[in-house]
């Protein structure tokens, strides 16, 4: 299993303060050392995992701005994916 996926995986299960980076490579199938050699420690994790969110909460929102603007001739972004991408960053 992916690094970042095993990491995400123990957030849903734990706080972020529980989770140690020996569970992390238990999960990911890794040794603890090639862990520490893609990230650094375990707020890098974090935050290469909340970039990537955001990056792929920003295509969706730019995508579906679009779509709203050749529909409905300029509407701003709809209420319920602006919540959506906001709840994404919660767990952090």
């Amino acid at each position: 299993m992916h690094i970042l996926e095993s990491f995400a995986g123990l957030m849903r299960q734990q706080n972020y303060d529980e989770i140690s980076i020996t569970q992390i490579a238990a999960q990911a199938e890794v040794g603890k050392g090639t862990v520490l050699a893609h990230f650094s420690e375990k707020l890098s994790l974090a935050a290469t995992m909340f970039a990537q969110q955001l990056a792929e909460c920003t295509k969706r929102t730019e995508a579906v701005s679009v779509f709203s603007q050749q529909r409905s001739c300029g509407r701003s972004l709809t209420p319920s994916l602006a919540w959506s991408c906001a709840t994404t960053f919660m767990f952090v």
